[in-house]
């Protein structure tokens, strides 16, 4: 199978960034992510949205989304280069990771200097250059601090870098051949990010804000890769290990029977882990902002995406060609947003606030957002419209100049080898089929 592209990782990458795009609309644009404004939403609002507001523990499924690529992508080129000659494939491998994860962290240095909402942190409600600006309807200074927020750009590059590295370390030579100790190894790694959690933030985050607010910001920038807020790599790495394990039996070609055995198996231990210690320490809906997540979020974070991500593989890549071909047609307008799922990432703060000024204009309201059904409703379909309407067009020039255009590009001149990852003809309507031109390419491309 890791000779294939991933139909289920496509579309479910753009389901998310189809979620985020709804949940920041209402949180940022509308809500101006005020605490004490969320809090008072009508009771209607809640229940209307509920379906949504459940998802919102899942933000680190971009780390995972992010480990099962990884995984999937490499264990291909290590089995096809098992036995040539000349060289070792993770040459060029970690040379693309690298590249890639360098890029992604920059683009979250912008995207939370001038691209994010505004947003609370470190004491203060603090605005981004442009998006804030234009919310306010007055200029602010860029913040420094904000450049210390871990947003998930910053997370998926750390987890890049992360597991490209373990996965070099383990594989060279010929430890590609021992999966079952690579898989002992990363299933204890990803345990030990939960459990030492804890501890770890305990320890680390009150330095962490001391050198922030004292104004020593290189302390401040090296403990941010550790604990800093909101989407540290302890413990999200976690997420993107489990997601190797995942992408490791897919590549494997692991038979239907265990992914499901063991997908729905593992699914129910963790919900039962999760469920034990909610009924032990009890549970309170501000934990849900807690930086980490506690414990038992956690838990019911993995047992939900296991059960989510086996449920899709079963049905989109363990099927009959024809199945896949429905499969692939039906979720198209959904793989077309994963596409450029960075890309959205990047705008959807400055976009959604654009389009609520312009909005509001036009209606004739002056002041906050009226947070009222007969004007939320309209403007998150005008929001949801507006980015389905722009990728159907822009898919027709393969995205050209989108994020993932330049990051595609460097890394391609980077690795001196081209890619599928922007043919829309190749990747959206025949990826049942593999370029037999292209053999690197193939898989998920990262």
């Amino acid at each position: 199978m890791s000779n294939r592209r991933l139909l289920f990782l496509d579309a479910l990458r753009g389901f998310f960034i189809l979620y985020l795009l709804f949940i920041h609309s209402i949180s940022g644009a509308i809500f101006n992510n005020d605490l004490d404004a969320l809090k008072q939403a009508p009771v209607w609002l809640l229940i209307l949205f509920l379906p949504v507001v459940l998802l919102a523990p899942w933000s680190p499924i971009f780390a995972f989304i992010s480990g099962v690529a990884h995984a999937y992508v490499t264990h291909g080129v290590m089995e096809r280069h098992r036995n040539r000659q000349g060289g070792s494939p993770f040459r060029p491998i970690m040379a693309g990771a690298v590249t890639t994860a360098a890029l992604l962290y920059l683009l979250s240095l912008f995207n939370m200097g001038f691209m994010h909402h505004s947003m609370p942190f470190n004491g203060a409600f603090r605005h981004t250059l442009f998006t804030g600006s234009i919310h306010q309807g007055r200029w602010f200074p860029l913040d420094p601090q904000l450049f210390f927020y871990n947003d998930a750009l910053s997370m998926v590059a750390l987890n890049t870098l992360l597991i490209n590295g373990l996965l070099y370390f383990l594989w060279r030579g010929d430890g590609f051949r021992h999966i079952r100790r690579f898989t002992v190894i990363i299933a204890c790694a990803t345990a030990g990010m939960f459990l030492l959690s804890p501890l770890v933030h305990a320890t680390l985050t009150p330095h962490f804000f001391d050198a922030l607010n004292s104004g020593r910001y290189g302390t401040a920038f090296l403990l941010k890769l550790v604990v800093g807020p909101n989407m540290a790599i302890i413990p999200y790495l976690g997420y993107g290990l489990f997601g190797v394990l995942l992408g490791l039996a897919l590549a494997r070609r692991a038979p239907a029977v265990k992914v499901r055995r063991y997908g729905y198996g593992f699914s129910l231990l963790f919900l039962m882990c999760g469920v034990t210690l909610l009924m032990v320490q009890g549970f309170s809906p501000v934990e849900l902002a807690q930086h980490p997540f506690p414990i038992k979020i956690h838990f019911i974070n993995l047992s939900s995406m296991l059960a989510f991500c086996t449920w899709l593989i079963l049905r989109m890549e363990y099927c009959s060609e024809e199945q896949r071909g429905r499969a692939a047609a039906r979720t198209l307008w959904l793989r077309r947003m994963g596409l450029v799922a960075l890309t959205a990432f990047c705008l959807e703060s400055f976009v959604a606030v654009l389009f609520s000024k312009g909005y509001l204009w036009a209606l004739g309201v002056d002041g906050d957002f009226p947070r009222t059904l007969p004007y939320i409703i309209p403007f998150l379909a005008c929001v949801l419209i507006f980015w389905n309407t722009a990728f159907f067009f822009w898919a027709k020039i393969d995205f050209k100049y989108s994020v993932e255009w330049w990051i595609s590009g460097m890394v391609c001149w980077v690795r001196n080898r081209p890619s599928i990852r922007l043919r829309t003809e190749e990747v959206l309507h025949k990826p049942c089929r593999v370029p037999d031109a292209l053999p690197a390419a193939a898989g998920n491309d990262r």
